[in-house]
């Protein structure tokens, strides 16, 4: 085994944790969830038009802190100030923020800096709220006498109402609620196949103690075999996303059939982009469960090193220095995603 880094179980007392669950918003809330997402997207790229006119007029730098403060004036003439409360705008505020700052770590670094752009509908899909105002978890560990949820659990959006959550999702909310969690931050997500997700951060989680265990073990990770324990056990990824590759080569041949950006066009892309989320979850969850069997049956665990992210990297090159084997290094490239390598280690 080559290099390697050590996993080792932590001190801390409470731990960071997020639940991730569908939504599923009625006719009128999801309408009202994409007039969010359009508003949010206005004040991203409101926010970029800010900084670069104050850089380009007087080469004045703004921070996110100077544009939280322009808020409050909004509100006179902004009435989805009102309607969805200012903390999708300070949301928004903050991408921009991290757009600049990665920005600026990629020209200090000498990496290609890609300087911020603006989003179109097409790729602004997110809404952020930094604190838990102007949202709320309903229903949700309250009980009455007879041991029954007060009230319909939910998720609470101001301008929106409350969406009803599943019971997969409540259990989720729950295991950590019960852990001592206290909700922080909220993400909802419109996925290219025009499904809502959300995704709730946790404060204050109680770490989960497992038993103590010396056992040190090596996992070696590869292509073929996603980690090779130390008794001799070998692991493997089924191939969720090259199964799911299929699928959605036929339905591209589909697509080409169809005029862009017609109806039937668009049913097409919204299906291949359900058929990846599929996979990707999947694999995700394979990951996840075998991460947990993994680390259950060992105190300390040494786990192979690999540069993931340059391993991966696209051979094609430029015009004036195109690469070499590139179908090749495509293949090599698919097959470590296959293989569900970073996921199973973070």
């Amino acid at each position: 085994m080559g290099s390697s880094k050590l996993v080792v179980d932590g001190t801390d007392e409470t731990l960071v944790r997020k639940a991730e669950f569908s939504l599923s918003p009625g006719r009128c809330q999801a309408r009202a969830l994409e007039a969010l997402v359009e508003w949010s997207r206005e004040v991203y790229n409101g926010a970029l038009q800010h900084r670069r006119d104050a850089w380009h007029r007087a080469k004045a730098p703004i921070s996110r802190f100077d544009q939280f403060n322009e808020v409050p004036s909004l509100r006179e003439v902004c009435p989805e100030l009102s309607r969805f409360g200012h903390r999708p705008v300070r949301g928004a505020i903050s991408r921009v923020d991290e757009a600049f700052a990665s920005f600026y770590r990629r020209t200090r670094e000498g990496q290609i800096p890609g300087y911020p752009r603006f989003k179109s509908r097409r790729r602004f899909r997110t809404v952020t709220y930094g604190d838990p105002l102007n949202w709320a978890l309903k229903g949700i560990g309250t009980t009455n006498s007879s041991g029954r949820n007060c009230t319909r659990p939910g998720l609470y959006l101001q301008g929106v109402g409350q969406i009803a959550l599943s019971k997969k999702s409540v259990r989720q909310l729950v295991r950590l609620i019960d852990r001592g969690g206290e909700a922080r931050t909220l993400t909802i997500t419109r996925t290219a196949s025009g499904a809502w997700r959300a995704n709730v951060a946790f404060r204050g989680v109680k770490a989960e103690r497992l038993a103590r265990n010396d056992q040190v073990g090596g996992v070696d990770r590869g292509i073929w075999v996603t980690a090779a324990l130390p008794d001799g056990t070998l692991l493997a990824c089924p191939p969720f996303l090259r199964q799911a590759r299929r699928e959605i080569a036929a339905l591209s041949r589909e697509r080409q059939q169809h005029a862009k950006f017609s109806p039937e066009w668009k049913r097409a892309n919204k299906a291949m982009a359900k058929a990846y989320r599929r996979a990707h979850h999947r694999s995700e969850n394979w990951a996840r469960h075998t991460a947990i069997s993994i680390v259950s049956s060992y105190g300390v665990i040494s786990l192979e090193d690999l540069s993931l992210s340059n391993m991966t990297k696209s051979a094609k090159g430029t015009v004036a220095s195109p690469g070499k084997a590139v179908a090749q290094k495509k293949g090599l490239n698919r097959s470590l995603q296959d293989a569900a390598l970073g996921r199973l280690a973070y």
